[in-house]
């Protein structure tokens, strides 16, 4: 229930009137109202006290209401259990890279064995590590090789077709682009060398890690990740990604676990909801597929409340299906948990 009334202690008291609807603490109750400041901070003071919320505008008090809604329904879900429903990934995870470094092809599904759903995790990852707990879940992602050295390097890029992506490696340079460590489409040769200097200008001498990715084809850039809301818990957002997540700010945003309906309910929220299907003959996404990524992230979320956000951006949407091109896994701190 939320209550607006303009602060007029002639008329109104809010704390006289709101005090029955206190004790019923079934029903949540909000709080809007507005006057001269120190006439409504007093009038907060006792309405709070009494354990009622108090927001300063209607857009706020509509923006409390609607993140309420969406806890009860996630509660809900939580304790009904949804059945038939059973909230499964995306595919079964199957074996990882050679040496373990990476998944296999990237149209099939694939399984790292180094970091589980299950087992308590700890930060900071570095990209790859972030990919395992990725494909641990069953998410895909790019053929890939950790080189502690130029010459691996050399040996990853001819390994992995010749044109490769090559980036640093390093858990404390999380904006990778902005610092000059992605190198997309380079071929072995000069270019490889120039990129392997680049990337060592980032890190200290002796320390540089590489990692080399396979390249992939084009698509359409999707951003898909969650964050742990103080107050509501781990939520699950879907929007346009790449260059232009930022820019735009297209997204949808529910609180985990998502139903089948919550994950279509959300790419139906998109502006840019149309080039899912296809637009002007780019590829079109799996939505059962999609919706099956953002489910497993939100499961995810709920087995580590150690993880307080995850970022795969971009998600890219190919002819073979949705592939993480990049990932981020941040950790909670003792301050932020």
């Amino acid at each position: 229930a939320l209550v607006y009334a303009l602060y007029e202690p002639g008329a109104l008291d809010p704390a006289e009137v709101l005090r029955p609807a206190q004790a019923n603490r079934s029903t949540p109750l909000l709080l809007v109202t507005g006057g001269p400041r120190a006439d409504v901070d007093r009038a907060r003071e006792l309405v709070e006290s009494g354990g009622v919320p108090v927001l300063a505008n209607p857009e706020r008090g509509a923006a409390a209401m609607r993140a309420l809604v969406a806890d009860a329904r996630a509660a809900h879900r939580r304790l009904a259990g949804e059945p038939g429903d059973p909230g499964e990934g995306p595919g079964e995870p199957g074996d990882p890279g050679e040496h373990g470094e990476g998944s296999g092809d990237p149209g099939k599904r694939s399984g790292g064995a180094s970091l589980g759903a299950a087992a308590t995790l700890a930060g900071p990852i570095d990209e790859h590590q972030a990919k395992l707990l990725l494909e641990s879940v069953g998410l895909r992602a790019p053929r890939r090789r950790v080189c502690d050295s130029r010459e691996l390097a050399r040996q990853a890029a001819e390994g992995l077709g010749g044109r490769v992506v090559v980036k640093v490696l390093d858990p404390a340079i999380t904006h990778k682009t902005e610092a000059g460590g992605v190198h997309v489409g380079v071929e072995p040769g000069p270019a490889l060398e120039a990129a392997l200097y680049s990337i060592d200008r980032l890190a200290p001498a002796g320390r540089t890690r590489y990692l080399v990715e396979e390249l992939l084809p084009p698509g359409l850039d999707l951003i898909a990740g969650g964050l742990r809301d103080p107050s509501f818990g781990p939520a699950v957002l879907v929007g346009l990604g790449g260059v232009v997540a930022e820019a735009l700010g297209d997204t949808a945003m529910r609180l985990a676990p998502l139903s089948a309906a919550d994950g279509h309910e959300m790419l139906d929220e998109l502006l840019g909801r149309k080039l899912l299907d296809g637009f002007r003959g780019g590829p079109a996404v799996d939505r059962d597929e999609l919706v099956a990524v953002l489910r497993s992230l939100g499961d995810l979320l709920l087995a580590h409340p150690e993880i307080a956000e995850l970022d795969v951006n971009p998600l890219r949407a190919t002819t073979s299906g949705l592939v993480a091109a990049d990932a981020l896994v941040i950790f909670a701190t003792p301050e932020r948990s």
